[in-house]
């Protein structure tokens, strides 16, 4: 992503979050939030966004895939998010 080659993370993951408080199902700003999230690793919005992504899909496909990879979080984690 543009934005991580830049340096501006911060920025951009708050300008990504207003995005998809404007418009929940823009997957745009999904995409790249859960990017960011792989990339530092942040499991528990990972699992949050996975939800996101399954609700704003219009491919029932899709939206399978994203709820099978919560499931396989929750399975793998045995519901522990390291809090």
């Amino acid at each position: 992503m543009l934005v991580e080659r830049l340096g501006q993370v911060d920025e951009a993951r708050t300008a990504l979050e207003e995005a998809i408080q404007l418009d929940p199902t823009a997957l745009g700003p999904l995409y790249a939030l859960e990017r960011l999230a792989l990339a530092d690793n942040d499991r528990p919005r990972l699992v949050e966004l996975w939800g996101q992504l399954a609700a704003a899909s219009s491919r029932p496909e899709r939206r399978l895939c994203y709820l099978l990879d919560q499931i396989r979080f929750w399975a793998d984690e045995g519901g522990d998010l390291g809090h």
